[in-house]
């Protein structure tokens, strides 16, 4: 999504085709949350990353990060 989101302004159907490729994915897994085990520290962690002019095609930064409520994952870009 986030290498999609780049090309949001003069999207092509190459870009719509994976969207939708996507957007079936999370349809088709609506039992896939959040699993917060009962025998981890519930601590906040937070990664991230950056790539100066990473993407190949426009040279714009990349970033990403993850964060964590003790051994979940529950958020990322």
């Amino acid at each position: 999504m986030q290498h999609l989101s780049q090309f949001v302004v003069e999207p092509t159907s190459a870009h719509q085709k994976a969207t939708f490729r996507i957007l079936q994915y999370i349809k088709g897994s609506p039992g896939a949350g959040i699993f917060l085990s009962t025998d981890s520290n519930i601590h906040l962690k937070g990664f991230s990353d950056s790539d100066w002019a990473g993407c190949i095609d426009t040279r714009r930064t990349i970033t990403g990060y993850a964060i964590y409520l003790g051994n979940s994952l529950i958020s990322w870009k």
